[in-house]
């Protein structure tokens, strides 16, 4: 049912195309996920042709990729580990990590992949650089985003405590994300890159305990690294996601206190300023993913349950 309904709003992709530069503010239409038997399921990433993938956790707190395309929810995971499924390109390439199931739907020894049809999975290499805490490793890694052109940005752990160092794999290179702000912006608990554009701009986050903050980063082509400015009016901002041609970047942000302990909204940013994005009736909502039309897909807290979703904007009436 949430598939049939999901493709009945694909309609709308024609029409926010012919608008998508145009600054005007959206009312959204939400659509509920939610993987059959799973307790909880999170949409994580999309492409430009509205193929989505997501994430659950079954009735043993373990963790699973699945891909909804075409109305049809298909489960993807590495063979006999707990997976997670973060991005998705035009190509359908997959972006993710797997691993050994800890806890309530947690993860560790983690690996970072790509998957295709033709070559199925593919795993991330790192062996360390001057730069990482313990530069000999192991290292685990988590593939958060990808795009076009095949790179992928994601986080290594090291061995530091709280230390997550996030790389940018391109062709046969892997280089750090936002080292500067890393090194010398106060992030003392890490850079987290979420998601490249196709032309090579990068978005993330910086955590800063000691500052109790959370600032969007983003990484231009050039290397340079910049805090983001939502105008959201909160000191928890993140950046997690940004469409292939770089207009759309979307978020989430929190009302109050440190992420995880307080009610957090949505956001998509574009033609310079920040929309929220609520779920309807949701104790939380947060955004992972967002194509050129602005369609994002997330979570939400309702009630006590965590479901997916995803959000289709339309113009709001006066705005057209």
């Amino acid at each position: 049912m949430a598939g049939a309904r999901f493709l009945s709003l694909l309609v709308l992709f024609g029409s926010l195309l012919a608008a998508q530069n145009t600054p005007v503010t959206h009312d959204y239409k939400f659509i509920g996920i939610q993987y059959p038997g799973a307790i909880r399921t999170t949409l994580e990433g999309l492409n430009n042709h509205g193929d989505i993938v997501g994430t659950y956790l079954d009735s043993a707190n373990v963790s699973h990729g699945f891909v909804l395309a075409n109305g049809k929810m298909t489960e993807l995971d590495y063979p006999g580990k707990a997976t997670y499924l973060r991005g998705i390109n035009d190509s359908g390439r997959i972006a993710g990590y797997f691993g050994d199931p800890y806890g309530n739907g947690g993860i560790v020894n983690t690996s970072g992949f790509t998957w295709n049809r033709l070559r199925g999975f593919t795993l991330l290499q790192y062996t360390g650089n001057s730069t990482d805490a313990n530069p000999n490793g192991p290292f685990e890694i988590l593939a958060q985003g990808l795009n076009d052109g095949g790179s992928v940005v994601g986080s290594v752990y090291n061995g530091a405590a709280f230390n997550n160092h996030s790389k940018i794999w391109r062709r046969n290179t892997v280089r750090d994300f936002c080292f500067s702000a890393w090194t010398f912006g106060g992030y003392e608990h890490g850079v987290v890159a979420m998601g490249i554009a196709n032309s090579g701009f990068v978005v993330g986050y910086g955590v800063a305990s000691s500052q109790n903050t959370d600032d969007a980063l983003v990484e231009y082509p050039d290397g340079t690294c910049k805090k983001f400015d939502t105008g959201l009016n909160s000191g928890f901002v993140r950046l997690t996601a940004i469409s292939s041609n770089g207009q759309q970047l979307a978020g989430t942000y929190w009302h109050a206190a440190y992420p995880g302990l307080a009610a957090s909204s949505g956001f998509v940013w574009h033609a310079g300023q920040a929309e929220t994005i609520s779920y309807p009736n949701a104790e939380s909502t947060e955004v992972n993913g967002v194509n050129v039309v602005g369609v994002v897909v997330g979570t939400a807290n309702v009630n006590g349950s965590y479901i997916g979703f995803v959000a289709i904007p339309t113009p709001s009436p006066g705005t057209r």
